[in-house]
């Protein structure tokens, strides 16, 4: 691992930008492990990588929905902090102070430019499986780094875009399965996977079952359960 792993950082933007208070603390504790960690280096040292996350704080408080005005008075008071903090223990006790503040002036109650965008593109994958679009081009389309929406989506729907993307499409298999009498080819095509080795070792893997055994299963079932309801209906001799 790098002395200084700093795709912490973006995790962290993140995790302020919705909000996420406990996940924020926690990846700022790493991040401040990280940069104590190296004794070879000077308290102004330090207090330079401190000032890097400030700032890096204060933009995803910004694109959580805080306002600038007030964020902006924070932050130039806490980099004039920053520079009279005696010791790491009371920059520590600081830096988890001013991220608690700005986290006060996210508005959770509202949707956050990035929870709206990955919510669009959540919509759209579930609406084009046929037409499967990579996490790239919709970071492309969005004019934003690919890690960036990567970390975004992981954080907001609580998986990462390529399981959202198996999931979706297992569930709309299943469906079509039940529901359709479709070929397994062109159920394959339908979830956006041209090879249909391809789909039910996928499906299969998903469910433990193929397609095929899947649809029979599911058809037998749905029998059973009819018989069944008939029988209950049925006078009693």
């Amino acid at each position: 691992m790098p002395r200084y792993p700093w795709e912490l950082l973006p995790k962290l933007v993140v995790q302020v930008e919705i909000c996420q208070q406990a996940g924020a603390h926690g990846l700022l504790d790493k991040l401040l492990d990280i940069v104590f960690d190296d004794s070879r280096k000077s308290l102004n040292y330090r207090k330079l990588r401190c000032a890097q996350i400030i700032s890096a704080l204060l933009r995803a408080a910004y694109h959580g929905g805080a306002s600038s005005k007030t964020i902006l008075a924070e932050h130039y008071t806490m980099l004039e902090r920053l520079t009279t903090f005696p010791n790491w223990k009371t920059i520590r006790a600081g830096m988890h102070g001013y991220l608690e503040s700005l986290l006060d002036h996210v508005r959770p109650s509202q949707h956050t430019d990035m929870e709206i965008l990955v919510g669009g593109i959540r919509e759209h994958m579930a609406n084009s499986l046929d037409r499967p679009r990579s996490l790239a081009q919709y970071a492309d389309a969005a004019h934003i780094s690919t890690g960036h929406l990567s970390r975004s989506f992981a954080a907001i729907i609580g998986r990462p875009f390529r399981e959202e993307m198996q999931q979706l499409r297992i569930r709309t298999a299943r469906q079509l399965l039940e529901q359709t009498s479709l070929k397994i080819h062109a159920i394959s095509g339908s979830v956006g996977l041209a090879d249909p080795s391809q789909f039910i070792a996928q499906f299969r893997r998903a469910t433990g079952m193929t397609p095929a055994f899947y649809r029979r299963h599911r058809k037998n079932g749905r029998q059973a359960r009819q018989r069944a309801g008939r029988q209950s209906r049925s006078p009693q001799s």
